[in-house]
């Protein structure tokens, strides 16, 4: 094992597993598709929402994430998963 931080019981187990981080670190992950489509996983609720941008809550420590287009669409929203399509022209994070 390397040196360094020791690996919790709980990490060896999710990696056997092998269950992706965004899983048991509880923060968010995004997905893309070319510069038409933002797949966000794990966030904690919508802040805005308009045709130009789209707003989200993330994970406690983790900020917002802005999704900054043009004709952008929620193609659906459930507590846990967003996905947005249309032009997609920047992706930030920010700490709020």
């Amino acid at each position: 094992m390397a040196r360094g931080r020791p690996r919790s019981a709980w990490a060896d187990a999710f990696a056997w597993l092998e269950l992706p981080p965004d899983v048991w670190w509880d923060v968010p992950r995004v997905e893309t598709v070319g510069r038409a489509q933002v797949r966000l996983t794990n966030h904690r609720g919508l802040v805005r929402y308009a045709a130009d941008q789209v707003v989200a809550d993330l994970p406690e420590g983790h900020g917002q994430i802005r999704i900054v287009g043009q004709d952008l669409v929620i193609g659906w929203l459930s507590r846990e998963e967003l996905l947005v399509t249309g032009l997609i022209r920047a992706i930030r994070f920010e700490n709020t």
